[in-house]
């Protein structure tokens, strides 16, 4: 029998770019092969995964595109494929890297996040999601290749202040440079120790992510995760994109702290 789509369901909008896709399991199934396309005749999928189970993380996604998705089940004697369903991935992108941040290492380590959706740059936040012991030690900076425009966004919080900086853990924080809950550089709790949606820089600058304004959002975003000092360590979870185009579209907001991301779409 063929496997039930479940979820995103048909029709669905707002989809993450690194979506979970899920569905029923079919009698006799040895292993599933899931497809995601933005070709309705899956010519070239952007993700094609053999898993075992019933879901998926698919990679690879970019934003504001619509794509079809189908499940096969195979097994010795027999295939037989689902139904096409089709989702539109919202305007917020991200990568899910586990990039280990190397311990006392200036210069850090990049993960890149490649999008093939076009639209110049009204405004530009980005979130990340790191597990890092005493985020003190650690800066985030944000460049989109293409054009070379880089901004620092998080930067040892609490140094020069403290010399070591703050010494709380983990960070999930949306830079912003409208942020309402003030700014990344003075913050310093725990667990995580940097949250909210939050001005960045350092020293805090409300017009810093305005350096990529007027650009287009397609291209090559690279974010790069340093760690000044030893022995503490750490790994970026995830990053997320969250652009707003100029003229008609959507706008999408993350609320840090939910897993998955919770998002609020807003007309532009």
């Amino acid at each position: 029998s063929a496997p039930t789509l479940l979820s995103p369901p048909d029709g669905a909008s707002g989809v993450s770019t690194v979506p979970a896709l899920t569905w029923t399991a079919a009698a006799g199934a040895a292993s599933y092969l899931v497809e995601v396309d933005n070709n309705a005749d899956f010519s070239s999928p952007e993700y094609s995964a053999t898993v075992a189970g019933t879901t998926t993380i698919a990679t690879g996604l970019s934003p504001d595109l619509t794509y079809s998705w189908r499940v096969r089940a195979d097994n010795i004697c027999d295939v037989a494929t689902s139904t096409v369903f089709d989702f539109r991935t919202g305007p917020v992108s991200c990568n899910t890297p586990a990039l280990v941040i190397p311990d006392g290492v200036p210069g850090g380590a990049t993960d890149d996040m490649v999008l093939a959706i076009a639209g110049t740059l009204a405004d530009l936040d980005v979130s990340i999601d790191v597990t890092h012991t005493w985020v003190g030690d650690t800066a985030f900076t944000l460049t989109h290749v293409d054009t070379g425009t880089s901004v620092i966004f998080y930067n040892r919080p609490c140094v020069p202040a403290s010399t070591f900086g703050c010494s709380g853990d983990n960070i999930d924080v949306t830079a912003n440079d409208e942020g309402p809950d003030g700014d990344i550089e003075s913050q310093c709790a725990d667990l995580p120790a940097s949250s909210g949606d939050r001005v960045g820089g350092d020293p805090a600058n409300t017009s810093l992510f305005a350096a990529f304004d007027g650009e287009d959002l397609a291209g090559t975003w690279r974010l790069t995760a340093e760690d000044f000092a030893t022995p503490d360590g750490g790994t970026v979870n995830e990053w997320c994109l969250l652009p707003t185009r100029e003229g008609p579209g959507i706008s999408l907001t993350k609320t840090v702290g939910t897993v998955p991301a919770v998002c609020a779409a807003t007309d532009s």
